[in-house]
């Protein structure tokens, strides 16, 4: 905070340190707060879906499910705060980090019902990409 704020011996009252006139908000204060879009976690969860195909062990599909799990809030938290849009970008991916949770985890069959999934996602990741990078 920048303020002209009064030596000790020139104040008369308390109410004389500090007006909401003599008081601005740093530019750089303003601007911490806000969340950058940046393609880097998506693009990172987009190859580990497509790594999906080949065979790994069960540890891969855990490790999996926290990265996107972390991307997908780090987009809605975005959306939420910096481009105060809640529509159908939003939504999804709460389905999508509901979905790939890993502390309650979703059991949707076997691998192949997965592979589909981790495709839309994928899907999903580049057409988000899209839509919120900036020109």
């Amino acid at each position: 905070m920048i303020g002209d704020v009064k030596r000790p011996k020139e104040i008369e009252r308390n109410t004389d340190l500090l007006h909401t006139h003599d008081v601005e908000l740093k530019e750089n204060m303003k601007k911490s707060r806000n969340i950058e879009f940046t393609i880097i976690p998506a693009i990172i969860s987009i190859v580990l879906l497509l790594l999906t195909f080949l065979d790994w062990p069960y540890g891969y599909y855990t490790f999996l499910k926290f990265i996107i799990t972390g991307t997908v809030i780090y987009y809605a938290y975005y959306l939420y705060t910096k481009a105060k849009w809640q529509g159908f970008w939003f939504w999804e991916l709460i389905v999508t980090g509901i979905l790939f949770n890993p502390i309650i985890p979703v059991y949707l069959g076997d691998k192949t019902v997965w592979g589909v999934i981790d495709i839309i996602v994928a899907i999903f990741f580049v057409s988000l990409i899209m839509k919120f990078k900036k020109k």
